[in-house]
Parts: structure tokens; sequence; C-alpha cells
């Protein structure tokens, strides 16, 4: 009786270690997409509803009101596809393996990335209003209104 229960349990330990050498572990997050407009001030002009954070950038951007037709739009390699909806949008050239960027390219992407940097220093604005810096432990109903009354325009 002795053996056969001994038996068992080592047969029960290898095969949890062998579960143990194929289970991926990933912390699941919950996360919220906002997407935001700015001027080349520095300005915002348009705060998107909240979606899910597996949604898509294009996806959202479909979701919203149109930008009107005349200012450019500078979006990121994500909005690849939105010159059929707007055709003055620009976004970053990509290189691949086998074709590295030529000088215009590179010029025109330097010319893309400052215009950028404006948009990346009003997100470390936002995120000292510590809404989009730390972890939100409100209701998701509220996030929204909350993102919007803390970048309020004006």
């Amino acid at each position: 009786m002795k053996a056969s229960l001994s038996t068992r349990l080592s047969a029960l330990l290898n095969d949890q270690r062998r579960a143990e050498n194929h289970i991926i572990l990933a912390k699941k997050r919950h996360t919220l997409k906002t997407e935001i407009r700015v001027t080349k001030k520095g300005c915002i002009v348009h705060v998107s509803k909240t979606h899910p954070g597996s949604m898509h950038d294009f996806t959202v951007f479909k979701a919203e009101k149109r930008p009107p037709k005349e200012p450019r739009l500078f979006v990121a390699s994500g909005y690849q596809g939105i010159t059929d909806i707007h055709q003055n949008a620009d976004f970053p050239c990509k290189a691949s393996k086998n074709k590295p960027l030529d000088a215009e390219e590179k010029e025109y992407n330097t010319g893309l990335f400052k215009v950028q940097v404006v948009v990346e220093h009003v997100f470390g604005d936002i995120k000292t209003f510590k809404i989009m810096a730390d972890r939100y432990r409100n209701k998701i109903k509220r996030y929204n209104v909350k993102f919007r009354t803390s970048h309020a325009k004006g």
C-alpha cells in the first residue's frame, strides 16, 4: 500500500514539474486607451472617449469624430491607412531589413519628430496629474470624466 501511494505521489510531483515548464504566466492588464489631438502649439483640442487598451489606435481614430479636412495630421506609424480617410495625414517612413531609409526619408522623419516632441511634452504635462502616470483605481465609467476635467481646454 505504501509503495503505490509513494509512486502516485512521485508521479504527481513529476507531472507538476513538467507542467511548470510549460506554463507561461502573464499578469493581466486592464488597460484603457484615450486618443488626444493636440495643435502644433501644444493645446489639446480633442479628447476621445475611453476605449479598452487592446483596441488598435487606428480603430479608436475611426470610432471618434473625424477632424476637419483642412489641417494636416501628424500621426504615428500605427495609423497607416489614414490617408484613405484624411488626405492631409503624414506619418513616418518605415525602413525594412532590405531597404533602409535614404537621406530624404530620414529628413522627412526628422521634421515629423520635431512636431511629435510637442505632443510628447503634452503627455508629460498630463502625467503630472497622475491620472495617466499611475494605475487608475476607480470606476472605469468615471475615468473619461476625470480625464476630461483634469485636461479641460482654456
